[in-house]
């Protein structure tokens, strides 16, 4: 078997601590690799749990954030993962990420996500930034604090690409994968004349 690269589609996942620069994954489809005997994607990455919270402050304009920052660190489970397919290293790259706030809207972010590189069987780290633009938040008061109960996180989901390299051919296979995490959020901020800024305390957990 030649070392061709093929691509399978599906939805899989991502893990690593430092972003690096992708691996390129071109090839055939499918059907193709699962009729040659090669590997097919695994359903086997996780959302882990997030031990430090995600922290975005964001300028409130009269009910709106014109730029929403959310910076955190996400954790990959990758312990279910078949150890004997794949080389134990892989990439993960990160293609779109959607916030979710408590009012029921979404926003999406697509620039600026990274890449990063992961091992199977460990539960890993991986560095995320977006940025979330014009998101809905609850209005100040003309004087005063941000209500408690105001507009905040709920939900945060992001699109990976995983290139695993299967064994012994060392083709190489893309599996798509989404994993979310649900948000929970502390608001703190004070404004005048409907102006100020609100910072967000978040902590996230599988969902």
């Amino acid at each position: 078997m030649s070392n061709e690269t093929k691509t399978v589609t599906r939805r899989t996942v991502a893990k690593g601590a430092a972003w690096s620069v992708p691996v390129v994954a071109l090839g055939a489809g499918a059907a193709q690799a699962a009729a040659s005997g090669e590997p097919t994607c695994p359903n086997c990455f996780k959302a882990g749990s997030i031990p430090t919270p995600v922290v975005s402050a964001a300028t409130n304009t009269n009910g709106t954030a014109a730029l929403f920052p959310w910076v955190a660190t996400l954790n990959i489970d990758s312990t279910g993962c078949p150890l004997n397919l794949f080389r134990p290293a892989y990439t993960a790259i990160a293609t779109n990420s959607t916030l979710t706030m408590t009012d029921g809207r979404s926003y999406t972010s697509n620039v600026g996500l990274g890449s990063g590189a992961g091992t199977f069987g460990q539960i890993s780290a991986f560095a995320f930034a977006g940025n979330f633009s014009g998101v809905t938040l609850s209005r100040f008061p003309v004087v005063g604090t941000y209500p408690s109960n105001g507009i905040r996180p709920a939900k945060f989901c992001v699109d990976f690409n995983f290139i695993l390299v299967g064994l012994p051919s060392l083709i190489q296979i893309t599996c798509p994968q989404t994993l979310c995490w649900n948000v929970s959020s502390i608001p703190v901020g004070a404004g005048v004349g409907g102006v100020g800024v609100v910072t967000f305390t978040s902590t996230l957990s599988p969902a």
